[in-house]
C-alpha cells in the first residue's frame, strides 16, 4: 500500500508543508540545545554575586516588544534576555554597545514561579507575534533566531548564576 493511497500528499498545502518543515527543524534544534543553561551578558550594574531582577517586574511590555525594541525608547520590561548558547552570547556581545561580563544561568534551579519563555522554538515564538508590520515581525524572528533568545520573567537568584 502506498502513502499516496491515504491522500496525504493531496491534502498538504504549501503552508502546511512549511509548518511541518519548521516543526521538524525545531525538534532537531531541541535535541542539540543545552537545556540546562542559558547565557547572559551582565550589564555593568549587574553582578553574578547578586540576584538579577528585570527592570520593571510589573511592566506590561509584551514579549514581542521586548525582543523587537529591547531597551530602546527607555522601555522597561519584566523580562530578562538570555541566549541559548555561549556561541549566541558571543555573537550578541560582538554587536553590543555596552561592555559586560559573560555569565551562565542554571535554569533547572530557578524557582518554580519564574517563567521561562524559550523563543528558540518556532511554534513558541509564533504565539507572541503582534500586529502585521512585516519589518517588526522579521526583526523579532531574526533576533530570536540569531541570539537564541530565552526570556526569564521576574528575577534570577544569584545561586543560579556563574561566570563563564
Amino acid at each position: 500500500m502506498s502513502i499516496y493511497s491515504f491522500g496525504i500528499f493531496r491534502t498538504i498545502s504549501y503552508k502546511d508543508f512549511r509548518d511541518i518543515r519548521y516543526l521538524v527543524n525545531s525538534l532537531l534544534e531541541l535535541t542539540n540545545m543545552d537545556m540546562d543553561y542559558v547565557y547572559r551578558l551582565l550589564r555593568p550594574d549587574e553582578s553574578y554575586e547578586d540576584d538579577i531582577e528585570a527592570k520593571d517586574t510589573n511592566s506590561d511590555t509584551s514579549v514581542f516588544d521586548h525582543v523587537v525594541y529591547g531597551s530602546q525608547l527607555g522601555q522597561e520590561s519584566r523580562y530578562i534576555s538570555t541566549c541559548g548558547s555561549l556561541e549566541a552570547l558571543m555573537d550578541f556581545e560582538s554587536k553590543s554597545k555596552v561592555l559586560g561580563t559573560r555569565s551562565k544561568i542554571d535554569i533547572n534551579n530557578l524557582p518554580y514561579n519564574v517563567e521561562i519563555i524559550d523563543l528558540r522554538d518556532y511554534f513558541e515564538r509564533m504565539k507572541y507575534i503582534e500586529g502585521d508590520d512585516e519589518d517588526e515581525i522579521r526583526k523579532f524572528n531574526n533576533f530570536a533566531n540569531k541570539f537564541e533568545e530565552v526570556l526569564i520573567a521576574g528575577y534570577i537568584p544569584a545561586s543560579c548564576i556563574q561566570l563563564v
